[in-house]
């Protein structure tokens, strides 16, 4: 679907797999890796344009570059270089906005003083923090997304220091502690969370005793709903 999370997240994960690339393991625990200027210059770009298309994924990147910072361990200069070519694109951007917008402006602050200081987002609705996890159960279609929310907290558990997590850690939380919620807000956490799934079933449901029962379960109930997805029209109404 088209929307401004899934296009953040997809460019957003470029960037992270082009980083990723030139770290190799040994280097996590022996000395900062060096990333390639012109990987680091693409790098900084996509993020810049993963934070255009969807203000919210600032907290993505921050948490890259935390883990970028204390676990990756890439170079200082890397840093400065991906850093400075966001802030390079935010400046190129700037005209952009001022062509469309017809003043010079800087929209994202312009939305976090609507939205948060303001707190116009909550005339739209507020929810406790924890309903997330109510929505992603119920509109998630259970029995399916059950064992995606148990993957999700199994996964943090068993890895700790994996760039996902610290990708999403500080996206979840600050999106939990925000009153205004929608299932959507969290389309980019949503990618990751294929994932966490596809680490808990290779370390505990495939050796599980009744890991194959619940295998056939899900797959019988993901086909089956998968059909009645596919033949319903987009617009029920």
């Amino acid at each position: 679907r088209s929307s401004s999370e899934n296009w953040g997240m997809s460019i957003f994960l470029m960037a992270v797999s082009l980083i990723l690339i030139f770290i190799p393991p040994k280097d996590l625990a022996k000395k900062r890796a060096n990333i390639p200027i012109s990987i680091s210059l693409i790098s900084g770009l996509l993020l810049g344009i993963s934070f255009i298309c969807r203000f919210q994924m600032g907290f993505m990147i921050l948490g890259l570059g935390f883990w970028l910072m204390f676990i990756g361990k890439i170079s200082f200069k890397s840093l400065f270089i991906i850093f400075h070519s966001m802030i390079l694109f935010f400046f190129l951007n700037s005209f952009i906005d001022q062509w469309g917008y017809g003043e010079l402006t800087f929209p994202a602050w312009n939305y976090f003083i609507q939205n948060i200081v303001e707190d116009k987002a909550s005339h739209f609705g507020v929810s406790p923090w924890w309903d997330y996890f109510r929505l992603g159960f119920l509109r998630g279609i259970p029995p399916i997304s059950l064992p995606y929310i148990v993957a999700i907290f199994y996964f943090i558990y068993k890895q700790p220091r994996h760039v996902f997590n610290w990708i999403q850690a500080p996206f979840l939380i600050v999106h939990m502690i925000i009153g205004h919620k929608e299932l959507r807000f969290l389309f980019p956490s949503m990618v990751l969370a294929s994932y966490s799934m596809s680490f808990f079933y290779l370390e505990y449901l495939k050796n599980w005793k009744y890991g194959k029962k619940l295998e056939r379960i899900v797959i019988i109930c993901n086909l089956s709903l998968l059909l009645v997805v596919i033949c319903r029209p987009a617009n029920s109404s």
